[in-house]
């Protein structure tokens, strides 16, 4: 009998007529977890007792939401080198957007200054 990937068979399961463990893909498994990671930064910047959980909690929820971005545009039955690579790929089309931005941004400037000033 063949298993599947998605499929976790504890040995001896075929013959004993166990029933599988179904497992999830690792990106869904890591979505899940960049939930709870959120989930958690929001606590730490909403309790009001501690600045250091505050700062401790703004670049966790930064970071999670930065993950979450590119994790929710992978499928979630993705293994962990498509996941890697798609999320490689998401992070190089942000980061070049992100430079074309930079280098238009003084051009358009300069054309709205331009037009009005006429």
């Amino acid at each position: 009998m063949a298993t599947t990937p998605d499929v976790d068979r504890p040995a001896g399961a075929a013959a004993t007529g166990e029933p599988a463990r179904l497992r999830m893909p690792f990106a869904a498994r890591f979505q899940g977890l960049l939930i709870v990671v959120m989930l958690g930064g929001l606590v730490l910047i909403a309790q009001q007792r501690s600045v250091t959980l505050y700062k401790v909690g703004l670049p966790v929820l930064v970071a999670a939401a930065f993950l979450q971005i590119a994790f929710g545009n992978i499928p979630p039955r993705a293994n962990f080198r498509r996941s890697m690579a798609l999320l490689v790929l998401t992070w190089a089309i942000v980061a070049a957007l992100f430079f074309v931005s930079v280098k238009l941004a003084p051009t358009l400037i300069d054309a709205t200054r331009t037009t009005t000033g006429s």
